[in-house]
């Protein structure tokens, strides 16, 4: 404690009542910093000192007797600390007097100045020596307890202080201070004791501050009290600044100076309330804290936080703050707005003018993740080359959205096979934290090397290696190159000297393979050795032939034959023997010889002869060959018997050769056959040869004139005979004449009409013979008078309408034309079929004069077709105005029947609820379309057939209108009643699409009607068209086509459900209803709901949709039960399954079953636990003064038990039972304080304490301990020389921060006394009880100084 002259003299005039203020202050803990200070004596501080006295020096045997004089009256320690905020300086490292020993010294040169006459030194120190012994055990004491504080205060340093929540949570220790025995106080804040080794500083200030009170009052009294009250400085408290509590802020920053009135004396305790410092916090974009590792905190003490710092210079402030280090990955997000942050410095200021509490409450500073970037590099295995690289961008601990799949197969393909998949292997396949470092992934590759084997198909380029696998390779093009199979082939030849084949072949064949590999990614073909089962060619022995000599008798053995050898031949040649033919040519005629050949040759050789140059040569003579024995013959080789020479017979005959009378006559000298080079010539006699005759008789037909009428009638008799000539001779043999026909027949003239001829028969003529006269016969015709006809008839009935007649003669040209009066038909209506005269062959009159010539001109009424978009034509003009010779349009044209029906079938779909999307309306158009035949002659109007033309859906966009079309489609004329029969199935039929032709018109025969709403479904039909309308049309009955159109189930719109499944299927027909129109609604589905017993809504889901029908729900599984809860048992639900844990909601009898809601009802989940309370008994045995524990604590306790039923998500207790003591003991034995020697204790025995209950708090009770009183001998005055002691240095200690988290109740509005730590009585006890002391030894010093003064 620091104090100086003036307050020395405050503290010992009201030693009574402003001392125990400050004690009572002291203790109750007002000024927690101070305890971090060394407490020191004020007199060898630097603090100004208001007396003008000088303190003589004394021996350091006089001081220590001064000292020592009424030391153990007031040698206890007490637990107090300094209640000011100045720190007290320390002694300087020079020092080594111990704290004690600097107290006791200061006292004495402190009492030395009243004490000079008042004893000898003789007596004094003859008196001194009687308590050395004592004071030594004092100063070993006090020794002791500073090394005991230094110990226990650099431990203290090095053990962080772990308070529980509803405690003081700090982070470094403070010195001086008991936090972790803290209690809360009921009045708000914490009851903190100090240490023991504060406790023990005080105790050696204490006793250095009594002693030298003792002396000092022995040299003056008490001042009167109130002189000089309100100018005097001694009467005040000093201006007390309130310390910086790291960690917190207080709610003022000093204790103003305060002027006391010695004649109205109280105590004066004011309270300064700490909060804890607000932080400067980190959350995500959603407001969710973050932890320094990035993730999401469940739990707020884990969030990434900085504490705000304190002001240095004001405890009610904050300083800047840093933002706390954003999470690897994260990044502080820039141009956000909040109160205090600077986003340059990266600083929180939380200081608000007029908020002064905005310092408690944290600040968020908003993060986000950082950019990514991820590379998944594909490297050949070969040469570690990289193939190729992806690059996968995201934020920071998200999954990389990307697969190797489709790539590593592309690579297959491409002939590499896969070695590993770093990204595919990956354990963790999220973007990481570190954006300064791209992630990499590594796929390796190889090049697939792939063994052709020998004994299989040798691979085609460019076709899969593997058929099976979608992702093989191709087999590279060098394929086609490779060689894996060899052989070498030994071939022996036989052979005669011509080289012809005398035997077959002797062939041996050895067969060499070897693998092939091949890189699938480069075509690279690597070979492997080659393989064989024999190398080595046998011996042969050479074949015998008949009448043949070999040149080898055998070709020998070759062994160690390479793969890579060439094909061996060999070649065995065999000699021929000589050898002789002769061939003979006989005349058949006598059989004479006529010549004959000898042919030399060899054995086995081919007799090279030919019969053909002298059977040529005698057939050129007139010859002709029988037979050729040696053409013929089977064998024309020289045979292997040299003994007999062979013979062969060539047989010939003159040629006789007939001339045939129907052929041309030879010519002498000339070949026979011209063809034939080996043909004889015809010889001389041939030139008189006689074989054919004709007779002949001529018909001839002339007019008047002599021209000629008709061709003439030529008649011939024909006679002939054969001639046969022998061609070596020339005798030429005949045979008789010969004839078919000697008869001239009789001959009618023919008629030629419109003449008459002058002979009507030239007569016959028989028995005619060959070398006969030929004969002429005439015959003369003369014209006859003619007349023609053209009549022009209605096709229709063939009723003649006009007629024309024209005379002439025979053979003369008809002077007509049929041109106007086709054009005067045309006028009236009609139209030409077909005009008989004028395109007839021949225009001229005939001759035959008992028949008129008639020609007929066939026309019709015609009949033109009106389409659908044609306009309607209108009575009495023209039908074509363009053409000068058109008809007019009948009278009743105007009653014209309809050509075009349109039919509609539109489906809407509408949604209860706005904003939801549904389905586009479908449009579907039905056409239909005919022609009307109007006939222009009569009026006559025929409706054809309907033709179903298009069935189209329509887009919104699209009109309801059919498309053009060409007049072409629509008059191609009436449809045979075949294709009718076709056009009127209905449309579930397949029809051609050349037989729709889509049309455009008008939808006048639609008519609209307004949907009814809101019925789920309601179709409007158009008016019906009357029958009436078609009153003037044809009475032939048509056939009316149909279109089905089919059903349209309803779409399945996502929440929502409709009553009606599907449209069903119409039957669309010209003649009936033309427009259909259906409103389909939905309604919103409903859903599975989890409520409590009071019906709220814990959790819920919609139904599902049925994805193939929108009128049905799909069984639901229930929402996730809350924690805590399970479903009631034994309730009944429609369509709940309790073991699949669904809902169906389809009700085939309530089709709005599926939107109202399901209710299930949850009750809360109760599991049992055991709680346990224990009250504790604890008694302190310690020392009043000091309060140093003297003796164990002595503690008992009562453990009651219960269970609790409870729900283990919220915990909320749902049942307990009652609380039972353990064995029922319900009650604390009373306890006898132990006897300590030289202490009396208070009380002797602590009372029983029974009725203990499980809400009773623990008791703690301490036993207070006094030490005897020892009589003390009162020693004469002494006169010491004063010693000034030497000024020591001050040096502050700055606490260290600390982060603890109280919690200010309500400011009470009449603090409460507090109460000490472990002692259990109140703050006003003991400083009256302190102030009683320190009020004897102002007594004591009183009566003292009154004595000095009588004397």
């Amino acid at each position: 404690m620091n104090f100086d002259r003036k307050q020395r003299f405050s503290i010992r005039k009201y030693s009574i009542g402003v001392a125990s203020v400050l004690i009572g202050s002291v203790l109750a803990g007002t000024t927690i910093a101070s305890a971090d200070t060394e407490v020191k004596i004020d007199d060898a501080s630097k603090a100004p000192v208001t007396s003008t006295q000088e303190a003589p020096k004394v021996s350091a045997v006089s001081a220590q007797e001064a000292s020592t004089q009424e030391a153990p009256t007031y040698s206890a320690n007490a637990a107090l600390v300094s209640t000011e905020k100045a720190e007290a300086p320390k002694v300087e490292a020079k020092t080594e007097t111990p704290a004690k020993e600097q107290a006791s010294q200061a006292e004495v040169k402190e009492n030395a100045k009243d004490s000079k006459n008042e004893a000898k030194t003789e007596e004094t120190v003859s008196e001194v020596k009687a308590p050395e012994t004592e004071v030594k055990s004092e100063e070993s004491e006090v020794k002791e307890a500073e090394k005991k504080a230094d110990s226990t205060d650099k431990k203290s340093e090095d053990k962080p202080v772990d308070l529980k929540k509803e405690q003081l949570d700090v982070d470094k220790k403070v010195p001086g201070l008991d936090l972790k025995n803290a209690t809360e106080n009921p009045d708000g804040g914490f009851n903190i004791a100090f240490s023991k080794e504060a406790q023990e500083q005080y105790r050696s200030s204490l006793e250095a501050y009594i002693a030298r009170r003792r002396n000092y009052n022995r040299r003056s009294s008490f001042r009167e009290a109130g002189a000089g009250t309100s100018e005097n400085p001694d009467y005040e408290f000093k201006k007390v600044m309130t310390p910086i509590l790291p960690g917190f802020y207080a709610d003022k920053a000093s204790i103003e100076a305060l002027v006391v009135d010695p004649d109205h004396l109280e105590d004066f305790n004011f309270a300064v309330w700490y909060k804890k410092l607000g932080s400067v916090v980190l959350v995500d974009e959603q407001g969710n804290y973050i932890t320094p590792t990035g993730e999401i905190a469940t739990n707020q003490a884990d969030v990434a936080h900085k504490q705000y710092e304190n002001d240095p210079s004001d405890p009610t402030r904050a300083w800047f703050t840093k933002v706390p280090t954003a999470p690897t990955g994260w990044e502080v997000k820039p141009g956000q707005n909040v109160y205090g942050y600077d986003a340059a410095r990266q600083t929180v200021n939380p200081n608000q003018k007029d908020d002064l509490d905005a310092i408690g409450r944290d600040t968020k500073i908003v993060i986000v993740k950082q950019a990514q970037k991820a590379i998944i590099k594909y490297v050949n295995e070969n040469g570690n080359v990289e193939l190729s690289r992806d690059e996968v961008v995201g934020k920071s601990g998200e999954a990389i959205d990307y697969s190797t799949n489709e790539k590593v197969s592309s690579y297959r393909r491409r002939g590499f096979e896969l070695v590993s998949d770093g990204f595919y292997d990956a354990a963790n396949k999220n973007f990481d934290f570190d954006a300064s470092v791209d992630q990499e992934f590594t796929v390796v590759l190889r090049e697939r090397i792939e063994p052709i084997d020998p004994d299989k198909p040798t691979p085609t380029p460019d076709k899969p290696v593997d058929p099976n696998d979608p992702d093989t390779p191709k087999w590279p093009d060098p394929v086609k190159d490779i060689v894996n199979k060899e052989t070498v082939t030994r071939t022996i030849h036989y052979v005669y000297e011509d080289g012809s084949k005398a035997k077959d072949d002797v062939t041996e064949t050895l067969y060499f393979k070897r693998f092939a590999y091949v890189n699938l990614v480069t075509g690279h073909v690597e070979y492997r050795q080659w393989t064989s089962n024999d190398r080595t060619f046998d011996s042969v022995l050479t074949p015998t032939i008949k009448g043949y000599t070999a040149d080898k008798n055998m070709i020998p053995a070759v062994t160690g034959v390479e793969p890579t050898a060439p094909d061996i031949e060999e070649t065995v040649t065999y000699v021929k023997d000589a050898q002789k033919a002769i061939v003979k040519y006989v005349n058949e005629k006598g059989n004479v010889e006529l010549s004959r050949d000898e042919v030399l040759g060899k054995s086995g050789d081919a007799i090279n002869y030919s019969t053909a140059t002298k059977i040529s040569s005698y057939k050129r003579q007139g010859y002709e060959l029988v037979s050729d024995g040696f053409t013929s013959a089977s064998n024309k080789n020289f045979d292997f018997d040299t003994a007999f020479d062979q013979e062969f017979t060539v047989v010939l005959r003159e040629r006789i050769e007939p001339i045939d009378p129907d052929k041309p006559t030879p010519t002498p000298d000339k070949p026979v056959d011209p063809n034939d080079p080996d043909t004889p010539k015809w010889p001389d006699p041939v030139k008189d040869i006689v074989n054919k005759d004709d007779v002949t008789r001529t018909v001839k037909y002339v007019y008047e004139d002599g021209s000629k009428a008709k061709n003439d009638v030529t008649e011939t008799l024909h006679f002939k005979r054969f001639s046969y000539v022998n061609l070596v001779t020339g005798h030429i043999d005949y045979r008789p004449w010969t004839t078919t026909d000697d008869t001239f027949d009789a001959v009618t003239s023919p008629v030629i009409k419109g003449y008459t001829a002058d002979k009507l028969v030239v007569p016959a003529v028989s028995g005619v013979q060959a070398g006969a006269a030929d004969t002429v016969e005439v015959v003369t015709y003369v014209k006859d008078a003619q007349k023609a006809i053209i009549k022009y008839v209605n096709e229709k009935g063939n009723v003649e309408v006009a007629r024309d007649t024209v005379n002439g003669k025979s053979g003369e040209v008809i002077a007509y034309t049929t041109t106007d009066k086709i054009n005067e038909l045309h006028r009236k209506g009609y139209e030409l079929v077909s005009d008989g005269f004028t395109s007839a062959s021949s225009k001229n009159f005939d001759f035959d004069a008992s028949v008129d010539q008639e020609f007929t001109v066939v026309v019709r009424e015609r009949v033109v077709p009106v389409g659908p978009e044609d306009p309607d034509p209108t009575p009495d003009t023209p039908y074509d105005p363009t053409d000068p010779n058109t008809p007019n349009w009948p009278k009743n044209v105007d009653k014209i029947q309809n050509r075009r029906a349109v039919a509609t079938r539109t489906i809407r779909y509408f949604v209860e609820e706005n904003g939801v999307k549904v389905p586009k309306p479908i449009r579907e158009r039905v056409v239909f379309e005919r022609t009307v035949l109007v006939n222009l002659v009569t009026g006559e109007m025929t409706p054809q057939a309907w033709k179903l033309v298009s069935v189209t859906r329509l887009d919104d966009e699209v009109d309801n209108k059919p498309v053009v079309r060409t007049r072409r489609a629509l008059s191609e004329g009436l449809a045979p009643r075949a294709l009718e029969t076709s056009l009127a199935r209905p449309a579930s039929h397949t029809r051609s699409r050349r037989s729709l032709v889509i049309a455009d018109s008008p939808e006048e025969s639609t008519v609209s009607l307004s949907a009814v709403n809101p019925e789920p479904v309601v179709a409007t039909r158009s008016a019906r068209r009357s029958r009436r309308s078609l009153s003037t049309a044809s009475t032939t009955p048509t056939v009316t086509p149909g279109a089905v159109l089919p059903n349209v189930p309803t779409p399945v719109v996502e929440g929502f459900y409709s009553t009606v499944g599907a449209i069903p299927p119409v039957e669309i027909t010209p003649e009936g209803e033309l427009k259909f129109d259906y409103d389909v609604w939905f309604k919103k589905l409903g859903h599975i709901q989890l409520v409590d017993q009071n019906g709220n809504v814990l959790a819920e889901t919609i139904y599902k949709n049925n994805e193939t029908d929108a009128t049905k729900a799909a069984p639901t599984a229930l929402p996730a039960i809350p924690a805590g809860y399970k479903i009631k048992e034994g309730q009944t639900v429609y369509g709940y399954d309790a073991t699949a844990g669904t809902v169906d909601p389809n009700n085939p009898t309530d089709p709005d079953a599926i939107g109202r809601n399901t209710t299930i009802l949850l009750e809360l989940q109760a599991v049992p636990r055991q709680e346990t309370k224990v009250v504790n008994e604890t008694i302190h045995y310690k020392d009043a003064i000091t309060g140093e524990t003297l003796a164990p604590d002595h503690t008992d306790q009562v453990t009651f038990r219960r269970v609790v039923m409870v729900n283990p998500a919220t915990n909320e207790v749902l049942s307990a039972t009652s609380w039972v003591a353990d064995n029922g003991d319900t009650t604390f034995d009373a306890v006898t304080s132990p006897v300590i020697e030289g202490y009396e204790a208070s009380p002797l025995v602590v009372d029983a304490i029974t009725g203990l209950t499980a809400e009773s708090k623990d008791f703690v009770t301490t036993v207070l301990y006094r030490k005897k009183a020892v009589p003390t001998p009162q020693p004469d005055p002494v006169k010491p020389d004063p010693v000034k002691p030497d000024p020591v240095k001050p040096n502050p200690v700055k606490p260290e921060p600390v982060k603890p988290e109280p919690t200010k109740p309500a400011t009470p509005d009449a603090p409460k006394a507090p109460t000490l730590p472990e002692t259990g009585v109140t703050d006003a006890s003991t400083v009256t009880l302190l102030g009683a002391a320190l009020g004897l030894v102002g007594l004591a010093g009183l009566a003292k100084r009154k004595r000095d003064e009588n004397e």
